[in-house]
């Protein structure tokens, strides 16, 4: 995999998705478009990616003023899933 075949791969998914040059490139690029690069780039399957898109639904739910709050046991196992895929 290049550099240029990721650029690509996250363009194809959103065309106004910043050029990825550094790291930090990649806080301007929509966790959506990310999930689905990743996934056409071969670093998650589509289990994992559809875990990954459970994952942002609750951290949206969560993170938006609402009256929804996760408990113990459903915040640990989003962590559970996210480490397990992130960092395998």
């Amino acid at each position: 995999m290049t550099l240029t075949t990721s650029r690509q791969s996250f363009q194809r998914h959103d065309p106004k998705s910043p050029n990825l040059h550094k790291a930090d490139d990649f806080a301007y690029v929509k966790d959506r478009v990310a999930s689905l690069a990743f996934e056409e780039l071969g670093l998650v399957d589509k289990g994992q990616r559809a875990t990954l898109k459970e994952a942002l639904g609750l951290r949206n739910r969560s993170g938006h003023p609402t009256k929804y709050r996760p408990g113990v046991k459903k915040v640990s196992g989003f962590i559970e899933d996210l480490v397990g895929i992130v960092f395998r």
